[in-house]
Parts: structure tokens; sequence; C-alpha cells
């Protein structure tokens, strides 16, 4: 249990210093605004593809305390990622992204896993698809 606690945390401080770097550049970029834009575009998709990919290659038989905390921690990051790039990027970027991290926040926080698994897991599945559909088209969406 406690190896499982130390690679979590490793992962979280390598997961957060690569976040934050981008984040970094950003605001080094301040006065260049195609700079800016791309980093905030940069920012946002390595935000999602961690996300999506922290939950495919979650263990079979993690608990659903895991999933919870995968949940609190990538919500987080994503407000970080909203809050950073909201004058940057187009407005329904940011509200693409909260209204994401409302629907983990609704995972995390609530015990319906023990009540209805299949709500449960038909909720998590919308959430990784919505995740997957943003990273997947979003240079696309910018650009209408």
């Amino acid at each position: 249990m406690m190896q499982v606690f130390n690679e979590l945390i490793l992962y979280l401080f390598f997961m957060w210093g690569i976040i934050y770097s981008e984040i970094d550049r950003l605001l080094d970029a301040r006065h260049d605004k195609e700079e800016q834009l791309i980093i905030a575009k940069s920012l946002v998709k390595k935000a999602l593809l961690q996300f999506y990919f922290d939950w495919k290659t979650r263990g079979e038989y993690d608990g659903y305390s895991i999933f919870e905390e995968m949940f609190r921690r990538h919500a987080r990051v994503l407000i970080g990622v909203a809050v950073e790039v909201r004058d940057i990027l187009p407005e329904r970027v940011t509200n693409d992204l909260l209204s994401i991290v409302s629907n983990m926040k609704t995972l995390a926080g609530e015990p319906i896993h023990t009540a209805d698994i299949e709500r449960y897991k038909k909720l998590s599945d919308e959430c990784m698809s919505d995740v997957l559909n943003m990273y997947e088209s979003f240079e696309k969406d910018l650009d209408q």
C-alpha cells in the first residue's frame, strides 16, 4: 500500500510539473499573442490527454476511492488550465473544460458507485468520451 502511495505522489509531481511548466511558458509569452495561442492550445491538449491516459491505464481492480481521487486530481488540473487560457482561447473552451470538471466532481463527490454501479460506469464513460472528443476535435473546433 505504501508503494502505491509513493508511486502516486511521484506521478502527481510529474504530472503537475508538465502542466505548470506549460503555464510558465504561457506567462513568459504574454507579449507574443501568437506564441500564447500555441502554448494555450498545447496546454489544454496535454491536460486532456493526461487525464484520458490516466483513466485508460487504471488498474482493473483499483477501488472506487482511487477513481474518485483521480477525478478530483484531474479536476484541479483542468480548473487551473481553464483559468490560464480563459483570456487567450475562445470562451467556449473554458466552458467545455468546466463542463468536464463538473462531471468529474459529480463522479468524485457522490457515492453513486455503491448505490448504482451501472450509472457510475455510464457517467464515467460519458466523461471520458467528452474528454477524448474535446482532445480529438480541439484544433478543428478552434479554427471554426
